[in-house]
């Protein structure tokens, strides 16, 4: 089963091109949108560098990220 770990903060100025196309995708595959200020930890969980960032896992072993602006197209290579 895949899923997506969605890293954002309120004051990342890429976040809001890419939150549209995160949202979109919920209908199709596990999301969860994780806030990294708040989750401090878990980002570094994640080895979270930059924001945005899309983590995409598959029987829970990541096979994919995709950091700053990405499109839909990029994430559904691995969908």
């Amino acid at each position: 089963m895949k899923k997506i770990l969605y890293f954002f903060a309120p004051w990342c100025s890429k976040c809001p091109m890419t939150k549209p196309i995160i949202e979109s995708l919920e209908s199709e595959i596990k999301i969860t949108k994780i806030n990294a200020e708040e989750n401090m930890k878990l980002a570094d969980k994640y080895n979270v560098m930059s924001l945005p960032t899309a983590i995409i896992f598959e029987d829970n072993k990541e096979i994919a990220r995709l950091t700053g602006v990405f499109s839909r197209e990029a994430i559904e290579e691995y969908l």
